[in-house]
């Protein structure tokens, strides 16, 4: 009669299909899709995010009147940083600030794609990662194995580190473009024969092209 049966979300929509209407060997109160069923539309989604936002629409148009008892909302994440902190750091949050220094990158998934998308970038950029230290001058672990640039200790300036994080938070923005970047700059160092830093530049190129993984994706 062209009405709406059930509206699912799924990983495997063949095996779903498969099983939703399958013969039932006895009686159930469970209905008999199969003898109902006439038609099965489907949309493929690239993320849980955008999976929701499908969902959530798709709900809305069917069941108009009483929606909300077909849904619960999925809250995605952020990462943020503001640029007008004495010292930058990029967190994850499901609720930004919306202020006018803050910048935001998301929205993503879950909390864990966020995190691990703010540790590529502090990888990558060699970030502050201890807020502990930030005003006590105190070196870390990650400054003497030279995985940080130490603004914390002052080996560089406030400004400066400034300028790294908005170098990440385009990175984040734009990855390719950010690849592209290092690529000249190892294709340089290459013909200079600073096979060293041509090296290290290629460890950047490696790990930066993680934020294009498919758990990044949020459009």
């Amino acid at each position: 009669q062209g009405q709406p049966i059930a509206l699912l979300t799924t990983a495997n929509i063949r095996r779903t299909v498969k099983n939703k209407l399958a013969e039932q060997q006895e009686k159930t109160k469970r209905a008999d899709l199969k003898s109902i069923t006439a038609k099965i539309y489907y949309k493929v989604c690239v993320c849980k995010f955008r999976l929701a936002i499908t969902h959530y629409d798709a709900v809305k148009r069917l069941f108009a009147k009483n929606y909300n008892d077909y849904i619960t909302l999925v809250w995605p994440w952020y990462v943020t940083v503001n640029v007008n902190d004495k010292i930058p750091f990029f967190t994850v949050t499901k609720k930004p600030a919306l202020k006018d220094a803050e910048k935001i990158l998301g929205p993503f998934p879950t909390q864990k794609s966020a995190a691990g998308f703010v540790n590529v970038l502090e990888d990558v950029y060699k970030l502050c990662r201890k807020r502990e230290h930030v005003n006590n001058g105190r070196s870390c672990p990650y400054m003497q194995m030279d995985a940080c640039v130490g603004v914390c200790a002052g080996k560089i300036s406030t400004d400066d580190y400034k300028k790294i994080i908005e170098q990440a938070f385009d990175a984040g923005a734009e990855p390719e473009k950010a690849i592209e970047n290092f690529q000249t700059e190892m294709q340089k160092a290459a013909k200079e024969l600073q096979f060293e830093k041509a090296a290290a530049l290629k460890k950047r190129i490696d790990k930066l092209a993680a934020l294009k993984k498919p758990a990044y994706k949020w459009t």
